[in-house]
């Protein structure tokens, strides 16, 4: 498994991205593993970003019983609560639980996601 991360300016907080498009077949199956281990039951999956489909059609073919499932490659946190209101207030899933899981998170991640890495970004007052 590779990762490309490349520096651009994103803000005051974080100044780099990680870019998972050199993920293959085989790297996206592992990852798909990993959160199965982790997360074993869900009714449904979907991707947040186009970069995730890959993963969410892995997932996809362990649909059981459960949350509704959102994924990700790289934590957006605007983008996840986005889509877990999209489908907290649609009736066909209004009475689940909307979890998430992505890959890699830049900045802590919100109750209800987790991330497989979470990378440690530190502020000025951890030095402290």
């Amino acid at each position: 498994m590779s990762v490309f991360i490349k520096n651009i300016s994103f803000g005051r907080a974080i100044n780099w991205q990680i870019n998972c498009d050199a993920f293959d077949s085989d790297d996206w199956d592992c990852i798909a593993d990993l959160i199965l281990q982790r997360n074993p039951a869900f009714s449904h999956v979907e991707a947040v970003s186009k970069k995730a489909i890959p993963l969410s059609d892995r997932l996809s073919k362990h649909v059981t019983t459960g949350p509704v499932l959102l994924v990700d490659d790289v934590l957006n946190v605007q983008q996840m609560l986005d889509t877990r209101l999209w489908f907290r207030t649609r009736k066909r899933f209004h009475c689940l639980e909307v979890c998430g899981y992505v890959v890699f998170a830049r900045v802590p991640c919100p109750q209800w996601v987790r991330a497989l890495w979470q990378l440690d970004v530190r502020t000025g007052d951890w030095y402290d």
